[in-house]
């Protein structure tokens, strides 16, 4: 990898840290589908969630 292209990753991941950690309170209080509401602890661990721990955890 260049160092250009590091420097290209390093920006593109800095920007996707930065848009993440701001949606991230929206996407806790928009979060209708499990209850309790996904916290911003595991949103900030698994960004994509859409369900809490403990519903993720149960068998289906």
């Amino acid at each position: 990898m260049t160092e250009a292209e590091l420097q290209r990753t390093r920006t593109m991941t800095k920007a996707h840290i930065t848009e993440t950690r701001t949606s991230l309170p929206y996407l806790a209080e928009e979060s209708k589908v499990a209850e309790p509401k996904v916290s911003l602890g595991r949103l900030e661990v698994v960004p994509e969630a859409f369900v809490c721990v403990e519903c993720a955890s149960r068998p289906r």
